[in-house]
Formats: structure tokens, C-alpha cells, sequence
């Protein structure tokens, strides 16, 4: 233990003495101040103007011959649409079937998987292109305002309401069989769960929307 003693306490007010500085030395260190201010202003600047793109920041980074989507981790994924249905149209029954299916697919595919549900809007093009072929050829006034009067409900239709839509995603990794597990799935589907193929411009589509959820798809 230190005694009181042998601590000394210097008292004297010349033992720290400041060094004085020229009127030269204290210009150059506030230019040198402001000059560091200034380039950490223009590195905040830069900052804020390199953003990174949704190419940079997506795990995304290719399509494969098969158009499944290659990944940056080495994985792979792929989407197929699930045949929906009018749940509320079955009676208890039909409930049940489906839900024991449902249970079979569960367990008669092992590999993981997503589902995704999703709203796309309601595409009448065909039914419009139809119209207008028959207004073109027709010559009858009476029903010109009839067929004019339902591509009018089609466009509104259109631009209005979606369609519920639900899709599977599933994975893969470098060393699985990719053909192996597409075909598990397609053998595991039944009557309540069934596939459809999309094309590779539906699927961009879907990824599009994940990653902006709150962009209109047309």
C-alpha cells in the first residue's frame, strides 16, 4: 500500500507549461482542419450516389438450359404453378379428399420447398382480340353495341381485378440431381396438389414481384 507521504503533488504552475504556437501554425492547422472537413464531405457525397443495383444485391445470377435459376451460393431453384381450385365450392367430402392428399404430397416429397401465393392481373387478351375481330366484321348496329359493350367490361375487368394465383418453389444444390427431384415432385402431385410448366418470362415475373412487392405487375 502507498503512503500519503510518498505521493508527491507538484503544485507548481510552470510544470505543465503550454507550448505557444505562432499565429502561422494555428492559420495552417485551421486550413488543414477545414480541408479534412471538406473531403469527408465529398466522400459522404459519394457515398450516397454509388448505389448498388438490384443485380448487385439479388442472389440471382443466371438461367439455366432448363430455366431454372442459378444462384451466387451455387444453388439453383425452379417455380411451377400449383392448378388452383374453388376451395369454397366443395362440400365436406371433397374437403376431407383434399386435405388427406394434401397430407400424401407432404409426405411423398422430401426435398424442400416454398409455396408462394401471389395476385396477377386478370388477362383477357384473347377474349378481346375475339371482339374486335367480330366488330371489324360486323354490320349490324344493334349488336355492335352489344360486343362494344363487352370488350368494354373485359378492359375494366382487366384493369380491376387478379387473379389468386400459387406457385412452388424449389432447390437445389451442386451435387443433387436436378432431373431427379423435378421428377419427385411431378410423381408426389395428386388430385388437391397438381403442376403446371411456366415459361422462363412468368417466372422473371414471379421473382420480380417477390423482390418488389409492391410494383403492379401488367
Amino acid at each position: 500500500m502507498r503512503k500519503f507521504e510518498n505521493i508527491k503533488i507538484n503544485t507548481s504552475s510552470n510544470s505543465k507549461e503550454k507550448k505557444k504556437i505562432t499565429k502561422e501554425e494555428k492559420q495552417r492547422i485551421k486550413e488543414e482542419k477545414k480541408l479534412k472537413r471538406e473531403e469527408n464531405k465529398n466522400l459522404r457525397k459519394a457515398d450516397k450516389e454509388v448505389l448498388k443495383s438490384n443485380k448487385d444485391l439479388l442472389d440471382f445470377y443466371d438461367i439455366d438450359d432448363d430455366d431454372s435459376i442459378l444462384m451466387k451460393n451455387g444453388r439453383a431453384i425452379d417455380l411451377f404453378q400449383i392448378d388452383s381450385k374453388d376451395i369454397y365450392s366443395f362440400d365436406e367430402e371433397e374437403t376431407k379428399q383434399h386435405i388427406f392428399n394434401y397430407i400424401h404430397f407432404l409426405r411423398d416429397y422430401v426435398y424442400d420447398f416454398k409455396i408462394i401465393p401471389m395476385s396477377f392481373p386478370v388477362n383477357t387478351t384473347e377474349q378481346q382480340e375475339f371482339i374486335k375481330r367480330r366488330l371489324n366484321n360486323c354490320n349490324n348496329e344493334f349488336y355492335r353495341k352489344g360486343l362494344e359493350e363487352e370488350l368494354k367490361k373485359l378492359r375494366e375487368l382487366e384493369e380491376k381485378e387478379q387473379d389468386k394465383e400459387f406457385y412452388i418453389m424449389i432447390f437445389f444444390n451442386e451435387e443433387d440431381n436436378k432431373n431427379d427431384i423435378i421428377r419427385s415432385l411431378f410423381l408426389s402431385q395428386n388430385i388437391a396438389v397438381r403442376f403446371i410448366q411456366m415459361d422462363i418470362e412468368k417466372k422473371l415475373k414471379i421473382l420480380f414481384k417477390i423482390n418488389n412487392p409492391n410494383t403492379k405487375l401488367t
